[in-house]
């Protein structure tokens, strides 16, 4: 043929594996073009453009019925996939469990998989295009599932397993008190990350009775930057108190009962808890609701407490109100009609001022901050009316032509993947491409984002039109950038905000994807 072509024997597995091999018509005495590999229920070989004859040879004891699939092209390379039987048609698809998969696709080719279940699942894919019982990937679906992968060249699939919380709760680990408690957790399910933090990371549970009121404390032994904390009282509702980020121990007042500890990894290290009769001060009991523009009232009169932060007065009363989180976003919390002498902190856990995000005191305090979903605290000062507002992050997700200092971003954690289409034929050349070693003169674009904990981004940038350069730049698009491999960029991110820009090696301009996956760093 005259674009090659590519010969497929399948036969009974059980069987000693055929040899194949293809011969110049012109020249059938002489070596072989391509040769066959030994393998278990299937052979192929592949040539470039020319006339050939194809030799089918059987071991001893390998006789049987087989069938020939041709298709013209030289084949490409498969992967462990593809073994015995090429996963190409659903009726092949390859049985996978919790895991990440890294895969090839060939020209006019797809792949399937299966995950048997039961259970929930998230799938996601970089490189690629999946569908997961028909929906687009990313997507979260009841398995039995089948997953169908097109495209062309390399991709990662990424299958987790999902459980509910009550499931989870009711299979969790006894964590006796005082007592060191191993928590290994590499890989597995996860069940309550997204309630406080990023989602993709796996989690484990521990059960913990309590016999009186006091004040638990949960402590990671062996603290790790990745793992954090999340308390729960009943495990289909919001926590009780959570590390947001990642954090090595969390304290919340108890009465007497069970309680599960929620901690997500991944981790490799020891537990404990421990309960102290003295509980946290009565203000952090039970804060008083707050909801988004229904206005509560700051304390004038009544004791002080010890709650620690940067601005807080000890001495002067002080009011708890929490409110929970559903999704990103940007929160502002104001203190109105109050005293020269009004505060407002915004915490995570009542009474732990290391999980303080922000505190103002003065005339009509305003605190501002981006969180992630989950439970807070806002501790206000100096009577008058404190104000919640808590806006959705609903910035959208595309490349802009240029950078807009302070303006809206969207927010990313662990977790998030996203594939995001821009085109750069009206774009100008805004950023310098040598300074990442590539041709100057192509047109550009940035997409500009905040991350709220630290994280690893994975990018990749691919294009018909151009060559595709990535980097990243930081501080609203004035930092230096750091440069990609090409289309490709694998780095660890610090909280803050950042500029990605898609960029062209020389002149060429266009459409382009760009696939992004943020982890756990």
């Amino acid at each position: 043929g005259a674009d090659g072509v590519t010969v497929v024997a399948r036969f009974n597995v059980a069987l000693p594996p055929l040899q194949l091999a293809l011969r110049r018509a012109d020249a059938p005495a002489a070596d072989p073009v391509d040769v066959s590999v030994a393998t278990p229920g299937e052979a192929w070989v592949s040539a470039g453009p020319g006339e050939y004859l194809l030799e089918v040879r059987a071991p001893v004891g390998g006789s049987g019925a087989y069938r020939l699939l041709v298709d013209a092209g030289p084949a490409c390379a498969d992967d462990p996939y593809d073994r015995p039987w090429r996963n190409d048609v659903e009726a092949n698809a390859r049985a996978v469990g919790d895991g990440i998969i890294h895969g090839t696709l060939c020209p006019r080719d797809e792949d399937w998989f299966r995950v048997p279940g039961p259970g929930r699942i998230e799938v996601s894919i970089q490189g690629a295009l999946a569908t997961v019982n028909g929906q687009p990937a990313p997507a979260t679906v009841d398995a039995p599932a089948r997953i169908r992968v097109t495209g062309e060249g390399d991709y990662t699939l990424t299958v987790r397993t999902r459980l509910d919380g009550a499931a989870a709760c009711a299979a969790a680990t006894p964590l006796a008190l005082d007592q060191p408690t191993a928590a290994q957790i590499a890989a597995g399910p996860e069940a309550f990350a997204p309630a406080c933090r990023g989602a993709g990371s796996p989690d484990r549970v521990f059960q913990v009775q309590v016999p009186r009121a006091g004040r638990l404390a949960v402590s990671l032994l062996d603290p790790d930057p990745t793992a954090g904390l999340m308390l729960y009282g009943d495990c289909a509702a919001v926590p009780l108190a959570c590390t947001p980020l990642a954090g090595d121990r969390l304290e919340h007042a108890v009465e007497a009962g069970t309680y599960f500890v929620v901690v997500d990894g991944p981790y490799a290290g020891r537990i404990q808890a421990s309960l102290s009769a003295d509980g946290p001060p009565a203000v952090c009991a039970a804060p008083e609701p707050l909801v988004a523009g229904q206005p509560a009232q700051a304390p004038v009169d009544g004791a002080g407490a010890a709650l620690g932060g940067v601005c807080l007065d000890p001495a002067a009363p002080v009011g708890a109100f929490g409110f929970v989180l559903d999704e990103p976003s940007q929160v502002e919390l104001r203190l109105t009609g109050g005293g020269p002498m009004s505060a407002v902190s915004l915490r995570a856990v009542c009474a732990d001022p290391a999980t303080e995000f922000q505190c103002e005191a003065g005339f009509e305090p305003l605190v501002v901050a981006r969180l992630l979903p989950g439970a807070y605290v806002a501790l206000a000062q100096g009577g008058g009316q404190l104000n919640l507002t808590a806006t959705p992050d609903a910035a959208p997700v595309a490349f802009e032509d240029m950078c807009f200092p302070g303006g809206a971003r969207p927010t990313f954690a662990a977790g998030d993947q996203r594939q995001v289409a821009g085109d750069t034929s009206g774009a100008a050349d805004g950023f310098n491409a040598a300074a990442c070693g590539a041709a100057v003169g192509g047109a550009d674009q940035v997409l500009q984002f905040d991350v709220v904990a630290p994280v690893r981004l994975r990018a990749t940038a691919r294009s018909d039109a151009f060559a595709p350069v990535l980097s990243l730049t930081a501080d609203d698009c004035f930092g230096a950038p750091v440069c990609g491999a090409g289309p490709g960029l694998d780095t660890v991110l610090q909280p803050g905000d950042y500029g990605l820009v898609v960029d062209a090696d020389g002149a060429g301009r266009g459409a382009y994807v760009v696939d992004l996956a943020f982890e756990a760093p």
